[in-house]
């Protein structure tokens, strides 16, 4: 076991149940350490066979509140709509508003300037879909269209460049409130529902359709047809996705049409090398309704808002979870001013975005905020968010003494190293 000490001669405190571990000394060098680049090689998650990681470490620093700002409103009320970010800049493309009406209106958010900008709209009145991003590219994929909401298999690409639509190649199947997620080079689709006119429900799938992207964000590189993938264990619909490590997650869901008690807190994990799924933590709440608001962030994913439920019947969340892949742990991060139903969210800067969804009596949101996420200064210049687990720091320090690691090659993978407070 490494003695625990600072590498730059700074107290490390880990509160663990009632006890407390700090240490101040140099730390000792163990010979039988792993070089650095052994540590690097026996983290990698590019090896085969593969499993989700999980470890037992739960070390995490307390919470800390983080404080709103109502932001400039959207121009228009948005539930249910595709949102998501880039380039520091967030984009909304269509959603219902108002009583239910359905809009093909699309908007960017520019933090700089707290201002909205109307974009081209949707070539469709669309809500429910997958969304991804490439590049200068956002892929809106699936979805439900009209206020019947009969489920699509048409792919849309905006250009966030030249303002413009284009078409893209069709999933095999139509499906609505499915999830996308980019790994690699590789698009994953899975899930969702079929809703045709006429039928009083939705019949839920489990099907995974991959795309090929090919080597670059060219749009011509890009494969014309999706292949077949393992199908996700447990078929649901208005769930959401995120990829993370080299694995695609689908994170709860709903049942059919179910939003009173349908709701899931499942999370399954996708390995592509393996073409497998494996069952990973489990939500801290029943969530749907979180195809927007969900998005990875210092290796962690999280998710904010999104529809729950008790024995009392349907919660509008306002949680925010994390989840930790190291330490297969959610824990809970902080909450939304009031809750909200199908928000959009995600990171502009070092700042947490959120904006719309639908509450039970005041109906369809406009509201934006903006909330900032503390950080913890370390000493060598290396800003860690939230809070250190001090396993891997105590290790990386032995390595670094061991192997001559640069403080560039700790900053360069710290990241991947963090638990996020609870």
């Amino acid at each position: 076991m490494y003695a625990m000490c600072g590498i730059w001669s700074f107290i490390l405190v880990m509160i663990s149940g009632s006890e407390i571990f700090a240490c101040n000394a140099s730390l000792i060098q163990d010979s039988s350490a792993p070089t650095f680049t052994e540590w690097e090689q026996t983290r990698s998650l590019q090896s085969q066979p593969r499993q989700v990681p999980l470890s037992s470490q739960n070390n995490e620093c307390p919470p800390e509140p983080i404080n709103w700002s109502t932001m400039s409103p959207l121009p228009l009320e948005r539930a249910e709509s595709q949102g998501i970010a880039v380039d520091g800049k967030y984009y909304v493309f269509g959603g219902f508003y108002g009583s239910w009406a359905i809009s093909k209106r699309s908007d960017v958010y520019d933090p700089n300037t707290n201002s909205w900008t109307q974009i081209a709209n949707m070539p469709e009145f669309t809500t429910h879909a997958g969304q991804i991003s490439d590049g200068k590219y956002i892929y809106i994929i699936g979805g439900f269209l009209g206020k019947n909401l009969s489920s699509t298999h048409h792919v849309w690409i905006y250009d966030t460049q030249n303002n413009s639509w284009l078409s893209g190649p069709n999933l095999p199947f139509d499906r609505g409130g499915g999830a996308a997620v980019k790994v690699g080079r590789n698009i994953h689709f899975f899930g969702g529902a079929t809703n045709i006119k006429g039928e009083t429900d939705f019949i839920d799938h489990g099907d995974h359709f991959v795309l090929s992207l090919g080597p670059t964000s060219n749009l011509s590189d890009d494969a014309t047809s999706w292949t077949i993938a393992a199908p996700m264990p447990t078929p649901r619909n208005h769930m959401t996705g995120a990829a993370l490590n080299g694995f695609a997650y689908a994170i709860g869901g709903q049942i059919q049409n179910n939003e009173a008690s349908g709701n899931l807190d499942i999370v399954q994990a996708y390995d592509p090398n393996s073409d497998s799924w494996s069952t990973v933590a489990n939500l801290p709440k029943p969530l749907g309704h979180i195809a927007a608001s969900t998005f990875v962030r210092n290796n962690r994913i999280v998710v904010v808002g999104g529809m729950s439920h008790d024995l009392n019947g349907s919660i509008r969340s306002d949680d925010i979870f994390e989840y930790n892949p190291i330490a297969n742990k959610w824990i809970h991060i902080g909450d939304l001013p009031s809750g909200r139903q199908s928000p959009l969210a995600g990171i502009l800067g070092n700042q947490l975005f959120v904006a719309g969804g639908y509450l039970e009596i005041q109906g369809i949101q406009s509201t934006t905020w903006m909330g900032n996420y503390p950080t913890i200064d370390i000493p060598g210049d290396i800003n860690f968010d939230r809070s250190v687990d001090i396993n891997d720091l105590i290790e990386l320090s032995q390595i670094w003494l061991n192997s001559q690691a640069t403080i560039q090659d700790f900053s360069e993978i710290h990241t991947h190293w963090l638990l996020n407070c609870n």
